[in-house]
């Protein structure tokens, strides 16, 4: 079955898991730079649904964005530097600020113009929907000859 280029973000990674299965694959998230957001990626038969995993983010955190061909999703933490008071401090302070973004190539297969997205209890999900399909090249077609 063809994978529309949109699931491509990563050629090598996927040349290397179809040589040797998942060896070479990271055992946690944690272990990559930046811990990626996490993204199932679901095919139905009129769209393709991206979930994403952004616990802690309000949609004003969030952009959406289609420049040239590449879906790009961004989440961002603001830094906040309230102290609660004088006898207030952290031994540990992990939950501060970070930005993840994730990016995938779209083709001709998908329409751009009306992609949306909603988030809901810590997943944001977008969805893209399929463009109508074109007549398939194996269909015969005749062409008239002109005089």
């Amino acid at each position: 079955m063809y994978t529309p280029i949109i699931f491509r973000n990563n050629y090598a990674d996927a040349l290397l898991d179809e040589l040797f299965g998942k060896a070479f694959a990271p055992a946690t998230n944690e272990s990559l730079p930046g811990k990626p957001m996490r993204t199932d990626i679901i095919e139905k038969e009129d769209s393709f649904e991206l979930a994403f995993e952004l616990p802690g983010f309000n949609k004003e955190d969030i952009e959406i964005a289609v420049e040239k061909d590449v879906l790009t999703v961004s989440a961002e933490h603001k830094e906040e530097t309230e102290e609660k008071d004088e006898n207030t401090r952290y031994l540990r302070r992990e939950c501060r600020y970070g930005r993840f973004s994730r990016s995938f190539t779209i083709d001709d297969t998908v329409n751009s113009d009306e992609i949306n997205a909603k988030l809901e209890s810590g997943i944001l999900t977008v969805t893209v929907p399929k463009k109508e399909p074109k007549a398939k090249a194996d269909e015969k077609k005749l062409i008239s000859i002109s005089a």
